[in-house]
């Protein structure tokens, strides 16, 4: 603002006028530039909670401006869970199992800690191999037994009554019984819709044997410090509850799924099958559809995502011709995620350079087109990558 006293008066000379003018436009550009700045600061905090660092740091101080208000309902209170029993290691006739398998999991410290997914890497002793896994009947030939298709109308009557736990429950028995190709492709949609709900929603239900609540205290609550005690990616946790990472409240709830997740891939049918552990034997969660190595390179038998394999906006190097995709190139073929395998039995042992990716063609997808790794849906491989985890989550590759 011009104060009076600057104000020209009438008889005074040009030069005087020009120099005030200039004064004038010299205010109004620094008052322009400062509005510009605080601006930019104003934003800036906004977006990023006010604090520094590395924009995929999640380990920020807690928000504690409602420190005094008391956490309500049930939660963990920044307790470890307790353990679990793997069931996995069943050694009788399980019908999720297949009655047959070694009789205990892999030890965590057995698998392979390397940095890479170089062959040199690939040599070190894998992990011993896991069961079976999960046998769907997909043959349309199988007739729905009796005691199934009690359990799939079980099953939707308590989703009716809105009991979703025991609704998936039936279902997913009903899944690995004797089932037909099309109920089998039924029962998976319902149970996908079920655990939208259960699993990857903010919604907190109670009895639900697959999800811990917990609550941030001023002692716990960085993301990257409570996923290993559920053993899931801090980015599965950022998904389901929707949250910041550097703005946690003291007292705030988290839902979190007890992991890990396991991945069964059924070449045949060019789908990816996610499943949850529990005390009955797996969990199916939710399908994906694939992609597969052309003239049938994907290899089949067992696998575990290779530890700090995962990478988010990868560089890749094509083996066959050299060309080298650097990060942020739009023509990347492996897309935006990269997750390495390291095999784990006698077949896979000496395998190296698979994984799972994403892809800029989205037609190969249900076709063999890659160059024997299974490639995913853009939106798909994101979420496979929050939900696997290096060195834990396991993955079957089945004709």
């Amino acid at each position: 603002m011009v104060l009076e006293s600057q104000r020209i008066r009438p008889g005074a000379n040009r030069g005087y006028v020009g120099s005030a003018r200039r004064k004038r436009r010299g205010r109004m550009r620094l008052v322009a530039a400062l509005m510009i700045v605080g601006g930019g600061l104003y934003l800036g905090f906004n977006l990023f909670g006010g604090n520094g660092g590395d924009a995929d740091d999640p380990d920020i101080g807690p928000d504690d401006s409602n420190a005094s208000t008391p956490a309500d309902g049930p939660g963990d209170a920044g307790q470890s869970p307790a353990p679990r029993r793997d069931p996995w290691t069943r050694t009788d006739d399980h019908p999720l199992l297949g009655g047959t398998g070694p009789t205990t999991a892999p030890p965590p410290d057995t698998v392979d800690r390397s940095d890479t997914t170089t062959d040199a890497a690939a040599t070190a002793t894998p992990p011993p191999p896991p069961p079976p896994a999960p046998v769907t009947h997909a043959d349309d030939t199988v007739t729905t037994d009796a005691e199934v298709r009690r359990q799939i109308d079980r099953g939707r009557q308590l989703i009716q009554a809105g009991d979703l736990p025991q609704a998936r429950r039936y279902l997913n028995a009903a899944l690995h019984g004797r089932i037909s190709g099309t109920d089998a492709q039924t029962v998976r949609r319902e149970l996908t819709k079920i655990n939208e709900v259960l699993i990857f929603s903010k919604r907190i239900v109670q009895d639900d044997p697959l999800c811990a609540v917990f609550i941030a205290t001023a002692q716990k609550y960085q993301l990257s410090k409570i996923a290993p005690e559920y053993t899931v990616p801090w980015q599965l946790i950022q998904r389901i509850n929707r949250i910041n990472p550097r703005r946690i409240r003291v007292g705030q709830r988290m839902k979190i799924p007890r992991g890990p997740f396991h991945m069964v891939i059924v070449k045949h049918a060019y789908r990816a099958d996610a499943y949850l552990e529990s005390e009955e034997g797996p969990v199916f969660v939710r399908s994906f559809p694939v992609g597969l190595g052309e003239q049938d390179s994907t290899p089949i038998g067992h696998f575990v995502v290779r530890r700090n394999s995962k990478l988010a906006n990868p560089k890749w190097v094509n083996p066959r011709t050299g060309k080298v995709y650097e990060p942020d190139n739009p023509s990347n073929p492996i897309g935006e995620r990269w997750i390495g395998l390291t095999g784990a039995d006698e077949q896979t042992r000496q395998m190296s350079g698979y994984g799972l990716h994403g892809t800029i063609e989205p037609q190969s997808i249900g076709r063999e087109a890659s160059m024997g790794c299974v490639r995913f849906l853009p939106e798909d491989i994101e979420l496979v990558y929050d939900m696997l985890i290096g060195g834990k989550s396991r993955v079957v590759i089945k004709p």
